[in-house]
């Protein structure tokens, strides 16, 4: 997630039209975190807690990446929601017939193949 990249990292994007969305977006975040996020953090757990080292913007912009990327629309009652194992339902996966034995080998072409070696 480029918000989460190092200072170096990002200058390889000057001048590009990545880079300017990658600051809008931090500024956006800088100022979400000021003025909802650290304010909440502040009432709900103490002014004490809250100047601990674990609680920056750096460690809000890490769990905002995972929730936005993990996230998704439910449905018009319940917007974006993060759903445990939901991410799950978005993979095709392969095709097995029932009557495989093992993967890649089907039960019938191994019966043949041992008859015709003797077995």
């Amino acid at each position: 997630v480029p918000a989460l990249w190092s200072k170096a990292s990002l200058s390889s994007l000057q001048g590009s039209d990545l880079q300017v969305t990658i600051a809008a977006e931090a500024e956006r975040t800088e100022y979400f975190w000021d003025t909802r996020v650290k304010p909440l953090l502040v009432a709900a757990l103490g002014k004490a807690v809250v100047r601990r080292p674990d609680f920056t913007i750096a460690i809000f912009q890490r769990a905002l990446s995972y929730a936005s990327s993990r996230g998704f629309f439910v449905d018009a009652d319940h917007q974006d929601a993060l759903v445990p194992l939901a991410d799950l339902f978005n993979h095709k996966s392969a095709y097995t017939p029932l009557d495989m034995e093992t993967w890649g080998k089907d039960t019938d072409t191994d019966e043949e193949e041992g008859e015709e070696d003797g077995q």
